[in-house]
């Protein structure tokens, strides 16, 4: 969904050096946004097939496959993994210029329709 390329290019980074810090950023990006909308996202049909074994019914009902969803709502999830990211890698302590190191609530905006709401 969000390549490395188009990471660097928000960043300005024109080293290949922290590639794989991108990378692994985009993977906690997409984890952490499952868990904030209680819910498993896949990019592909072909990734949620794969993992569908492995899934409660529960999980396997809620889950959202990204490229199923309406262009609009897929520009979304990609820009709050871009924002998510790019926070990350520019503060990288729970300290930043701006305050305590927390999800803004533009990203949180752009989640809403894809929470799933508990009640305990």
């Amino acid at each position: 969904m969000v390549t490395v390329e188009e990471l660097k290019k928000w960043l300005n980074i024109s080293t290949d050096e922290d590639d794989l810090k991108l990378s692994e950023l985009t993977a906690a990006a997409v984890g952490y946004i499952g868990n904030y909308c209680n819910r498993l996202f896949f990019e592909t049909v072909d990734d949620f097939e794969n993992a569908a074994n492995f899934l409660s019914d529960n999980e396997e009902e809620n889950a959202v496959v990204i490229e199923l969803l309406p262009h609009f709502q897929q520009m979304n999830i990609k820009n709050a993994i871009i924002k998510l990211v790019c926070d990350w890698y520019e503060y990288r302590g729970n300290i930043t210029e701006y305050g305590t190191n927390e999800v803004n609530d533009g990203i949180k905006r752009i989640l809403q329709p894809f929470w799933i709401y508990r009640i305990k």
